[in-house]
């Protein structure tokens, strides 16, 4: 029987370059689907630049959005990450301290999840329910990219990361 062959083994700088590197790209990949809805001010946040108490996105009104693709998320990690974050936000006067914290988070290999409190979920649900009232017999609004917005039925699976409808 033939010996599998043995990978060599990466350095810790090499691993580490990689992890970064598959979340810049995951954290570009949730931007772009958020520009998708709010248009050209969502943007990959500059935790480099503006310290680790900025959003991973920025640009979607009223969210403090963190990505995190890894082998396997902790979602409860990431969250304390946000809350701690939002804390430093806040304590430097940040306005970006109150918004709600989602957290867009993917397994190797598996679809994207979006993380809410669920007391945040609930709410969200509520103010689609009052357009869908609202709206009643108006067509329904457009994206930028030209995609109508139905929330009639069940999500859209896709092979791509999008914002699922409610």
């Amino acid at each position: 029987m033939a010996k599998k062959p043995v990978k060599p083994k990466r350095s810790a700088s090499a691993v580490g370059k990689h992890s970064r590197n598959k979340g810049k790209g995951f954290e570009r990949t949730v931007a772009a689907a958020f520009r998708e809805v709010y248009g050209d001010q969502v943007k990959r946040g500059w935790q480099a630049r503006q310290g680790s108490d900025a959003p991973d996105v920025e640009g979607v009104p009223g969210y403090w959005i963190e990505a995190k693709h890894h082998h396997k998320v902790s979602i409860r990690a990431a969250w304390q990450q946000v809350a701690a974050a939002q804390e430093d936000a806040k304590r430097k006067g940040d306005g970006r301290a109150s918004d709600t914290p989602l957290i867009i988070c993917k397994d190797d290999g598996e679809e994207p999840l979006a993380v809410l409190r669920f007391s945040d979920f609930v709410s969200l649900l509520g103010r689609v329910k009052q357009l869908e009232a609202r709206g009643a017999g108006r067509p329904a609004p457009e994206f930028e990219n030209g995609d109508k917005l139905d929330v009639s039925g069940p999500p859209v699976a896709s092979d791509r990361l999008v914002l699922a409808q409610p």
